[in-house]
């Protein structure tokens, strides 16, 4: 009886494992891992890191993107929403409190459908 029920458990476990994908599916057009986001950095002034922000939307909902954060560091944007099928660019200028590093991560908000880290190099 044990062996039976050890079989019982791989074979949950790995029918567990195939179907999980389908929870994402079930919630298709929440969150935000149908929007491709990068950061570009345009140029480094003193203290402060011109940015642009290329946006594409593959989903089907509108997501509003309404801020940016970088640890460290200060700027402020005006809210964009993305369409479906959107591919916009948006200027961002980040002041650090000391020298501009050569990595780090702009954290996009887009409120209640979550937010998407992308690294910036130097």
């Amino acid at each position: 009886m044990t062996e039976e029920v050890s079989k019982f458990s791989r074979r949950g476990i790995v029918l567990g494992a195939l179907a999980w994908p389908l929870a994402g599916l079930a919630h298709s057009g929440h969150g935000v891992g149908f929007v491709v986001a990068d950061v570009t950095l345009r140029r480094v002034r003193g203290q402060t890191a011109s940015l642009v922000v290329t946006l594409f939307n593959r989903g089907e909902s509108v997501v509003k993107l309404v801020g940016a954060q970088v640890d460290g560091a200060a700027g402020a944007m005006q809210a964009v929403e993305l369409k479906s099928g959107a591919l916009v660019e948006v200027d961002l200028a980040m002041t650090f409190d000391g020298a501009v590093p050569a990595v780090f991560t702009v954290v996009l908000d887009f409120a209640e459908h979550g937010e998407i880290p992308v690294a910036v190099f130097r």
